[in-house]
């Protein structure tokens, strides 16, 4: 296995995990169980798509086969996102609040800020030079 496919798996793992935090986050959050209709469950199902959208680009932009160099910045900046999304929606447990959920509209947006900035550094001509 070589360097560039070890960052290839170890993303998707990252991505995955974080994926699956938030969404189980989303969903002890707003405790669907409690008072089930179907306009609640689907907005859910839209904020979920939506809080897990930055991940899902990292997933499979770590798919595409890319220079060692590239896999990194992508591998890195899955670190910085996962890490900084769980730190916000584990906060939110910390310190809770009424307005606490919507962390889970406006998180997504800066994440995508990190996302478009490494998809921006890999595609760079530092990322695919082979010096």
């Amino acid at each position: 296995m070589s360097q560039g496919e070890n960052y290839i798996s170890m993303t998707k793992n990252v991505c995955l995990v974080a994926a699956l935090f938030t969404v189980s986050a989303m969903i002890y959050a707003g405790k669907p169980w409690q008072n089930f209709n179907l306009i609640g469950l689907i907005s859910l199902l839209v904020f979920v798509a939506w809080a897990v959208s930055p991940y899902v680009l990292l997933h499979k932009r770590a798919s595409i086969y890319l220079l060692a160099k590239q896999n990194l910045v992508i591998f890195v900046c899955s670190i910085l996102v996962a890490c900084f999304g769980i730190y916000c929606i584990i906060d939110i447990f910390i310190h809770s609040d009424p307005q606490n959920g919507i962390v889970f509209v406006f998180l997504p947006g800066l994440q995508w800020i990190g996302v478009a900035s490494a998809i921006i550094i890999s595609n760079g001509n530092w990322a695919k030079s082979n010096k």
